[in-house]
């Protein structure tokens, strides 16, 4: 199942509000297919009930929020660290994660850094399927490069 578009479940949760029962109708059955969630919400509750439904659909909408945007700063910290995880930049980004979801975070996080790495180092478009060790200086360093890039290269013969 897709993941909802946020905005849409914004503009669903706004139209729980309508004067109109039929809206409100097609509203909650919308946020139900979508998201498989209801917060108790019933069109034809009286108002007090509707709301207080709909400030569970509102802290929900928060939340969702939050992890969208720890999400992006752990998206972040790998892109700009180039792979090498910065401790710091992931633990601020983790603060508020709960325990139970810290495992697949990271697990989610690795699999990203290993897709990440294993692209070629010199088109950085195609996977990295061949490694060239160059000595330099007295030092070895490995470079990671896809086929074409390496026999553009001149280190894999044709």
């Amino acid at each position: 199942m897709a993941e909802p578009d946020p905005k849409e479940i914004a503009v669903l949760v706004a139209r729980l509000s309508s004067e109109d029962s039929f809206e409100r109708l097609e509203a909650i059955e919308e946020l139900a297919r979508q998201t498989q969630l209801t917060f108790g919400f019933r069109f034809n509750d009286p108002p007090a009930e509707r709301e207080a439904a709909i400030r569970r659909w509102s802290d929900w909408l928060k939340e969702q929020k939050r992890r969208r945007d720890r999400k992006q700063q752990l998206d972040a910290a790998v892109k700009l660290s180039g792979g090498i995880i910065d401790l710091a930049s992931l633990k601020k980004a983790m603060e508020e994660i709960p325990a139970e979801q810290i495992q697949g975070y990271l697990h989610n996080l690795l699999l990203k850094m290993k897709v990440e790495q294993s692209r070629c180092e010199a088109c950085h478009q195609r996977p990295a399927t061949v490694q060239v060790t160059v000595l330099k200086g007295g030092a070895y360093r490995a470079h990671a490069l896809c086929e074409a890039c390496a026999r553009e290269r001149g280190d894999v013969l044709a």
